[in-house]
């Protein structure tokens, strides 16, 4: 299911649109490229957990090549690129499908007369002081000013993204909260936060930081089922603010 999100943020000149993909887990990406060539993006965003170590590297492969072969695409690890134990071929394996790899890097996109500044910080399982050396190398580049997107795979970390100098945090990670109902708008559970979690779709006001997180876009290779709970392709139109 494709859904529309408008974030708005500072140092643009004019609307920029870009697709976001989070926890694709190896699944079958057909229908979100169909929905993503619908809205022509200009860049495409690959947020975490493409791959899953239960299944081979090729579907996550196959989703990177057909994106980056249309769209300037970016990909940011997430915790299961590591699980896989094979972490370090995964990420040359990203890279070698066109694919930008922000794995600890920064990245400057033009479109329509703006600039954005993106940076991808890798996840902190089995890694924590590299990711948070990542962090900090990442708000030190955004504090230049300007447009700048964080993409980063765990929302509930949400300590280290309020008051940064990022205009909107991209995550995923949660899955919706796997069951949701009229009653529990959050969800049930979320991986690492256990019960009834707090950050788990749609955007949150982090202090002027907009965190956005995807309910992610697997069905099949979820550890538990999705109960009211459709997967989700992030449509994001970046807005100047004001």
């Amino acid at each position: 299911m494709a859904v529309p999100y408008s974030l708005s943020v500072k140092g643009l000149q004019s609307p920029v649109r870009l697709a976001f993909l989070s926890d694709l887990h190896g699944e079958g990406h057909e229908k979100c490229l169909e929905l993503t060539e619908a809205f022509q993006p200009h860049l495409v965003i690959f947020g975490g957990d493409t791959f899953d170590e239960r299944i081979p590297l090729t579907g996550g492969l196959e989703a990177l090549t057909a994106f980056s072969g249309r769209y300037p695409t970016f990909y940011v690890p997430g915790n299961h690129e590591i699980k896989t134990g094979r972490y370090g071929l995964v990420k040359r394996a990203a890279a070698s499908t066109g694919a930008y790899l922000l794995a600890g890097e920064n990245a400057l996109f033009s479109a329509e007369g703006n600039t954005l500044l993106l940076c991808g910080v890798e996840d902190p399982l089995h890694q924590e002081e590299i990711h948070r050396k990542q962090l900090a190398s990442a708000c030190k580049a955004a504090e230049k000013g300007g447009c700048s997107l964080l993409i980063t795979h765990r929302p509930e970390r949400v300590e280290e993204y309020t008051g940064t100098p990022f205009d909107a945090v991209l995550t995923g990670h949660a899955h919706g909260g796997q069951w949701r109902f009229p009653f529990l708008k959050d969800g049930f559970l979320a991986p690492d936060v256990g019960f009834f979690p707090k950050y788990t779709g749609g955007v949150y006001d982090l202090e002027g930081t907009k965190l956005l997180v995807s309910r992610g876009l697997a069905v099949k290779n979820t550890r538990v089922p999705r109960i009211g709970n459709p997967p989700e392709l992030c449509l994001v139109t970046l807005v100047p603010r004001g």
